[in-house]
């Protein structure tokens, strides 16, 4: 990757992990309510990266590994990652930027991983942090000034879509 975009996505990476490094979707820690299932579900498997996010990670990740997940850059996740290292969408989970199909940039649940949190099943915003909840809506607008973002966002957000249609999908609220 050419040195300017280098610097440009660690400097991006770098503000919104700042921004959500103190905060986290409830009032308490969630992952004592349900036993941490987001990170411990993941053990062996992984969680994506956002567009060029691996730069955030050189020479300094000793608790995973890079690999493809889908087609995409993820890091394999064992559990126990170093908390001030988490990847960006460890950091918005349980919601995700959406675009919806009208153009309305908005957050969402991330409906995929409904069987593994409990608050993406309830599906009930006013559950949320108000400070948390708005740190990743200012994220998410930032997400979508970048080019390279706004085009996985898409591809993702399309892929919530997709998962939602699915018949199936209602039977795990």
């Amino acid at each position: 990757m050419p040195d300017s975009k280098s610097k440009h996505y660690k400097k991006l990476y770098s503000e919104l992990y700042a921004g959500l490094d103190d905060i986290t979707p409830l009032q308490i820690d969630c992952g004592e309510l349900c036993g941490s299932r987001c990170c411990s579900n993941e053990i062996g498997k992984g969680v994506f990266l956002f567009p060029y996010e691996e730069v955030m990670f050189e020479n300094k990740m000793n608790w995973g590994g890079f690999f493809q997940l889908s087609g995409m850059d993820a890091i394999r996740c064992d559990g126990k990652c170093v908390r001030a290292e988490r990847p960006l969408a460890c950091r918005l989970f349980p919601l995700f930027p959406y675009l919806s199909a009208d153009g309305k940039v908005e957050t969402r649940f991330y409906s995929p991983m409904t069987a593994v949190c409990p608050l993406i099943r309830l599906g009930d915003y006013s559950l949320l942090a108000p400070d948390y909840a708005d740190e990743v809506m200012q994220v998410t607008l930032r997400l979508f000034e970048d080019p390279d973002c706004q085009e996985f966002l898409l591809k993702i957000s399309r892929e919530i879509d997709a998962y939602e249609s699915e018949p199936w999908s209602e039977l795990l609220k």
